[in-house]
């Protein structure tokens, strides 16, 4: 018979990343508003493998995010691994973090007929505090997008997406808003088609590092020390100026093999 899977809250737990570091996040609190989902904090440092942990060291680490997923499923397929935990006194204040969702239709009653309009996803949001009450037709402000998480029960997969790289690798129209912003320092690579030629990013960061450009006239490759070439000038805007979609992500060696193809 499978050992029962049980999770409570103040659970901590532990995330191997690519055997190279470890990371942490805790099991806060399960939102009736959304399944009942488990709300979790993940921290932000990075230990060295062979760290032994402290829990009381591990949760004075400042949040790298808030997100909704369900924990047991990530223990069944291995993704994370319980270290043990620190039981709160009361409960944790989540008034810091709000949740919100988009909609492009709005419900209308018109001479008592009922209709769906269309209207602008971004001026559209139902936005909540963890177990409070929904806020409909909310016009976001920027001190809601300040502490906004895009509302969503996360697969495991994404979840370590986000603690390696900063951001969810899955693709919404309120990134337009909610801007997915990368860990300082790490590699992200994307492909994208701008004005008819095929763009091939690098960035380090938050920050552009590496441009490869195939036009119908040939392939432009661009660095930060050759900003412009052919009437081209280097990309200049920041990884979370772009809303990029799921397909525009490549691999590392994606990269390489185009940048390598052409001298």
């Amino acid at each position: 018979m499978a050992k029962r899977i049980v999770t409570r809250i103040g659970d901590i737990f532990c995330v191997e990343i690519d055997g190279e570091y470890k990371c942490y996040f805790q099991f806060l609190e399960r939102d009736v508003n959304l399944l009942n989902s488990d709300v979790i904090r993940a921290f932000k440092t990075r230990y060295p493998i062979d760290y032994e942990p402290v829990l009381s060291e591990i949760v004075r680490d400042d949040v790298l995010f808030y997100t909704h997923t369900f924990i047991r499923v990530g223990l069944e397929y291995n993704a994370w691994y319980k270290i043990g935990r620190l039981k709160p006194k009361e409960p944790y204040n989540l008034t810091n973090v709000k949740f919100g969702t988009y909609c492009e239709t709005r419900l209308k009653r018109d001479n008592g007929i009922f209709e769906f309009i269309s209207v602008s996803p971004l001026e559209n949001w139902t936005t909540w505090y963890v177990n409070r009450k929904y806020e409909c037709d909310v016009d976001l402000k920027s001190e809601d997008i300040e502490i906004l998480e895009l509302g969503g029960v996360m697969p495991y997969s994404q979840i370590l997406y986000r603690i390696k790289y900063g951001y969810f690798l899955s693709w919404s129209k309120g990134y337009d808003i909610i801007k997915r912003r990368p860990i300082a320092g790490v590699n992200s690579y994307t492909k994208h088609e701008i004005d008819g030629n095929v763009c091939y990013f690098h960035y380090i960061g938050e920050d552009i590092h590496r441009e490869i450009i195939i036009t119908p006239q040939g392939v432009i490759k661009l660095t930060q020390d050759v900003p412009e070439r052919n009437g081209y000038t280097f990309h200049a805007r920041k990884f979370w100026e772009i809303n990029w979609a799921f397909k525009d992500h490549i691999s590392e060696d994606d990269f390489l093999t185009a940048w390598n193809k052409y001298t």
